[in-house]
């Protein structure tokens, strides 16, 4: 191994322990990567050429129909279906939306019938009082 080969392997293992505080950790660090670089394991690099960590992939889906999907759409193909002629609770949406396939939670679909309702697309009403709380029907205007 010629003299200047070496001499920039110093220099490497230098540089590269150069952050370590620890005088016992640096020794161990710098005989380790010295002997990495001598047996040939890493290439000599300037402390300028080092590559910088890679990102993070970020994998994106086709672009879909934005606001086209979710319960109070899954209501309104209810609605146009003719579903909410008679009046309906939140049970019996529930079970009508579960025989399509779309399971959803009784809150979920109880504010989306609740934001209907505001719109003034669906009326409530009141059926029954209980300790759980009220039972309301819901039916087109």
């Amino acid at each position: 191994m010629s003299q200047d080969k070496y001499k920039t392997f110093v220099a490497q293992a230098e540089r590269a322990v150069s952050d370590v505080s620890e005088p016992a950790l640096k020794q161990i660090a710098f005989q380790k990567i010295l002997d990495d670089l001598l047996a040939g394991t890493r290439e000599p690099k300037d402390a300028s050429s080092r590559t910088k960590p890679r990102a993070k992939q970020v994998v994106s889906f086709p672009p879909g129909p934005i606001g086209k999907e979710g319960p109070k759409q899954y209501i309104m193909e209810l609605i146009d279906d003719g579903f909410f002629n008679e009046p309906k609770t939140t049970s019996s949406v529930r079970a009508e939306l579960a025989t399509r396939g779309r399971h959803l939670t009784r809150t979920l679909i109880a504010v989306a019938l609740l934001r209907l309702c505001k719109r003034k697309v669906l009326r409530r009403a009141k059926v029954a009082d209980s300790e759980e709380g009220n039972t309301y029907a819901y039916s087109m205007w």
